[in-house]
């Protein structure tokens, strides 16, 4: 179908639809059977912002969304976003939001995360759900009082208008330039591991995460969707996002990493941590493997994170169970241990208790999290953002969210790349920053591809 088929469809079954409810407020949904296309492609040359590219680890079902229908705007640590939310999806129980919050509401945002404040959810007013069987376009009308059938046609047909169906040849993308900053550098980076260490060996905490940030510098402006194809195309077990709500920004990422994900009541889980990066060889990569599951470092640094969730969900759930062995999640560079863990979320229990109890996990706040937050914000010389906070869509019978780790911020013609290293009691500053690069190359990886 063409842009005009499409908007032509979509005026016929808007007509159809206020004819059978008539133009009284409300939420109106269209949908469409559409003929199958890049939807990579598709959103990065749409002009309406905000813009979402999302799809579920492991999952063939993707969402690239455009516009907002409607929007939701709050801060974490009073739960108002959250509250709104859970109104929103009780009058509006088919409707699918997308969006995230900060890491860490009580840090002030540096000028490149403004447009994303302290959290944000939206209902796309144009929405593409694909799968292996359908290519499906939802609009989503937010109908205001007093409207008419006339203003409401007029209104789909300026905003169809917009929308482009005709996919252009892909332009050369502008060459890395250089790294221009990294933050903290190695000196600055080997002397905070060491002043963890000797806090975590005081008992002050058992873990904290630190963080690095990388900055590149592009000769041009980048197309954010050239980083999400790179990305599928590698094929790893993780999570595929892309979220901008200007222009200006971009914040892109390939997360291995579920917070959780809730379908009806029952309620998934999982402690990543514990890293080595992949071999060059069957036999070297076997190496690391067995390296990795016979660390003692690595495997208490992973059962902290473990029972910190277990606990927390246990106290939510009931038939709660969680593997007390690890697993090792292989990606294309690095490999993790992982342990997963489910149950039934008890009566009188919501997702606010569990996003409460669930983030930051020790997996990128760390141990006890109060104490380690504060160390964080001491320590790290930059504003994480969105960077290891919830991020996902919602609605009223299913919650998916995962921990924004492996992303990057697009401001400008540079890209802000974030990773972190869980420091314990008997963490070497050295090993640590290599574990750092090898989380970086991930994204190193997809900008050398072109």
């Amino acid at each position: 179908m063409t842009g005009p088929d499409i908007k032509l469809a979509l005026e016929r079954e808007l007509r159809d639809l206020l004819a059978e409810r008539g133009t009284g407020p409300g939420l109106l949904s269209l949908s469409l059977s559409i003929t199958s296309l890049d939807a990579v492609e598709w959103l990065a040359v749409q002009a309406l912002f905000p813009k979402v590219y999302w799809q579920g680890r492991g999952e063939s079902q993707l969402y690239a969304g455009v516009g907002a229908a409607l929007s939701l705007n709050g801060t974490q640590a009073g739960d108002e976003l959250w509250a709104d939310l859970a109104q929103f999806r009780e009058e509006y129980p088919n409707a699918v939001l997308f969006g995230g919050l900060r890491f860490d509401p009580q840090r002030l945002p540096d000028a490149e995360w403004r447009d994303f404040g302290d959290g944000a959810f939206f209902l796309p007013s144009f929405l593409l759900v694909q799968d292996d069987a359908d290519t499906r376009l939802q609009c989503h009308i937010v109908v205001p009082p007093n409207s008419s059938e006339a203003s409401l046609l007029a209104s789909l047909g300026t905003t169809c208008d917009g929308l482009r169906f005709d996919l252009p040849p892909r332009t050369p993308r502008p060459a890395a330039v250089s790294i221009s900053s990294d933050e903290p550098d190695r000196s600055r980076f080997v002397q905070s591991v060491t002043t963890l260490t000797d806090l975590i060996a005081a008992g002050d905490v058992e873990k904290v995460v630190l963080a690095r940030r990388m900055d590149v510098r592009f000769a041009g402006p980048v197309d954010p969707y050239r980083f999400v194809r790179h990305f599928k195309a590698m094929r790893s077990p993780a999570y595929f996002f892309c979220l901008q709500f200007t222009s200006a920004t971009a914040f892109v990422g390939s997360s291995p990493e579920r917070l959780y994900k809730r379908t009806g009541r029952h309620v998934c889980s999982e402690a990543l941590a514990g890293t080595r990066r992949r071999g060059s060889t069957p036999a070297e990569d076997a190496e690391w493997k067995t390296s990795l599951e016979r660390s003692p470092k690595d495997r208490h640094e992973h059962r902290l994170v473990h029972d910190h969730i277990s606990v927390a969900l246990a106290a939510l759930c009931e038939n709660f169970t969680a593997e007390e062995e690890p697993t090792v999640l292989q990606l294309v560079l690095v490999q993790h241990l992982l342990s997963q863990m489910s149950g039934t979320l008890g009566e009188g229990h919501d997702d606010t208790e569990l996003l409460r109890a669930l983030h930051p996990t020790p997996a990128v706040g760390g141990l006890p999290v109060q104490p380690a937050l504060k160390l964080i914000r001491d320590l790290e010389p930059f504003d994480r953002g969105w960077y290891a906070a919830p991020l996902g869509r919602i609605s009223r019978d299913e919650v998916d969210l995962t921990v924004a780790i492996r992303s990057g911020l697009l401001h400008g013609n540079t890209l802000s790349l974030y990773c972190g290293a869980g420091i314990v009691a008997d963490s070497d500053p050295d090993e640590e920053w290599a574990e750092t690069e090898s989380k970086f190359a991930n994204f190193l990886h997809v900008i050398e591809a072109e």
